[in-house]
């Protein structure tokens, strides 16, 4: 009788009931309230031992630069540390370099304020990668259960409209609700090797948080 549709919501007959399947979406922007920022230091040398020594007091300078900013030590873990010999390609042939360490600390910061700042010091006191600058919300579940909302208010005038087309009564409320995994996309600031400039400006933008549900409805 109705022609089929793509991308349209599916309604069936389920045994003895009427059936209307409809999805459901809801978003909330917000301000992120806390920041992610990845740095490190990255040493090269011919001897292991003193690339290993000049890396762990660089990053002992980093991390002192950090949390002089007030920053918590608990705030501040090593996420990556490794070792890697270097080589160079001369005339096809492959020739020892040396060793290089890296080193790179997650640091957490529940005042974005203090991102720049952080930045800014930590490559002062050494550090010369800043791998990633992430920004969140510590706490999303209110934000999630607004969008939650959103999305089951969506479903609702969803069904209606389809029951209003196909000239059916469509019975409120749905007889069944499956959340979607959510979604709080953070916001990123990339960057593969920092440049040290006065006053780092950092734009932390907004985040967005989307809920989906799908529902069925019964209609007669």
């Amino acid at each position: 009788m109705y022609p089929k549709q793509p991308n349209r919501p599916a309604y069936r007959n389920d045994q003895t009931r009427n059936i209307l399947k409809v999805k459901g979406e809801g978003s909330v922007s917000s301000a992120p309230d806390q920041a992610n920022i990845t740095v490190g230091v990255i040493t090269e040398k011919t001897e292991v031992s003193a690339a290993q020594q000049e890396n762990a007091a660089a990053i002992s300078a980093v991390t002192d630069a950090i949390t002089a900013l007030g920053v918590p030590e608990e705030s501040i873990q090593t996420v990556e540390y490794r070792i890697d010999t270097q080589y160079d390609f001369v005339d096809g042939q492959q020739q020892f370099r040396g060793y290089r360490v890296t080193h790179q600390l997650r640091v957490t910061l529940d005042d974005i304020e203090l991102t720049g700042p952080v930045v800014d010091d930590a490559v002062a006191a050494g550090a010369n990668s800043i791998s990633s600058i992430q920004f969140s919300l510590a706490d999303p579940s209110a934000f999630y259960n607004e969008a939650l909302t959103l999305a089951l208010q969506d479903a609702g005038r969803k069904a209606e409209t389809i029951g209003e087309e196909l000239g059916v009564l469509v019975d409120t409320p749905p007889v069944s609700v499956r959340e979607i995994s959510p979604s709080t996309t953070p916001v990123p600031f990339q960057t593969a090797l920092y440049a040290s400039a006065e006053g780092t400006p950092i734009q932390p933008g907004t985040l967005t948080i989307l809920a989906v549900v799908e529902t069925e409805f019964t209609y007669n």
